[in-house]
């Protein structure tokens, strides 16, 4: 067993699961300080403006991101033996950067922040429809884990249908998404260390 790659695979699932947590934790004391911000009704990214929680919110977004990039680079340890692992964990590092891009550039900005938001809305979903075989084909992270990713992926197309068609606001389906993905990369991180712990 290569003990410097065990500690680089820890510390990176580790990442990704302290990123989910504290942007989660972030996030709740952005609408807490706010005081007025209504889910499903207004968008995150307005906690991000002119508002009094907006230092938690941005602050949230970056570390997030910043943390995802060594998560990335784990998965991609994980899955770079095929071409689609290859892609769709590179696509996820430049979702981290968008993401990091979206707390730097906030929604009063105009467009930056929306480059950047769709840039990470895009990838994200890109990335984790790609990466769904090289999950599946990685037989001992466990299934729970391509369960997880489906699920996620499904939410995110269907949430988009449901935005184009006019049955679903903006502001719901991006919530919805993003909850989605923070269980997703809590759930992945997880995988990662039993995996790495189980062999």
């Amino acid at each position: 067993m290569d003990m410097n790659k065990e500690k680089i695979i820890m510390w990176g699932a580790l990442a990704g699961i302290i990123g989910a947590i504290a942007f989660s934790t972030l996030w709740s004391l952005a609408i807490i300080t706010d005081g007025h911000w209504i889910f499903g009704v207004e968008t995150l990214s307005e906690l991000g403006g002119h508002r009094p929680g907006r230092c938690f919110f941005n602050t949230g977004l970056i570390v997030m991101g910043l943390l995802s990039i060594p998560f990335g680079a784990v998965l991609y340890r994980r899955f770079e033996h095929t071409n689609l692992g290859r892609i769709s964990t590179a696509t996820f590092v430049l979702a981290a950067i968008s993401l990091i891009g979206i707390g730097v550039f906030p929604i009063n900005t105009g467009t930056p922040h929306t480059f950047f938001s769709w840039a990470f809305f895009s990838t994200v979903i890109i990335s984790l429809t790609i990466m769904l075989r090289p999950i599946w084909m990685f037989k001992r992270l466990g299934r729970p884990i391509v369960i997880v990713t489906l699920g996620t992926v499904m939410v995110g197309y269907i949430t988009i249908i449901l935005v184009a068609t006019k049955n679903m606001e903006l502001a719901l389906s991006e919530a919805l998404v993003v909850i989605s993905l923070l269980i997703w990369t809590i759930s992945m991180g997880i995988s990662l260390l039993h995996e790495m712990l189980t062999r």
